[in-house]
């Protein structure tokens, strides 16, 4: 079997487990060997925090939160990116 997981916008997939009674069943790539029983699947999601890269496509403004417009962000800082506030590690 083979799921397919579409979080709602700005969330993303944190965990996801496929069940069969009390067994876990082996995922992945979101794929698993279906058992001869019923199986419980249970994902949970999450909003993004933070990003560990950046990387600004076409015309991508980039602003520190002061309002200065800035070319390039540091790890640690916040920064307003075609509008959404983004926090980079």
């Amino acid at each position: 079997m083979t799921l397919t997981i579409t979080p709602a916008e700005g969330y993303i997939l944190d965990t996801m487990t496929v069940k069969a009674g009390e067994e876990s069943v082996t995922v992945t790539d979101n794929t698993f060997v279906m058992p001869a029983g019923d199986v419980t699947i249970s994902a949970t999601f999450t909003i993004p925090v933070g990003i560990n890269a950046l990387s600004a496509e076409g015309n991508a403004e980039i602003f520190d939160l002061s309002g200065r417009r800035v070319s390039k962000v540091q790890r640690g800082g916040i920064y307003v990116i075609n509008g959404k506030r983004v926090a980079v590690k």
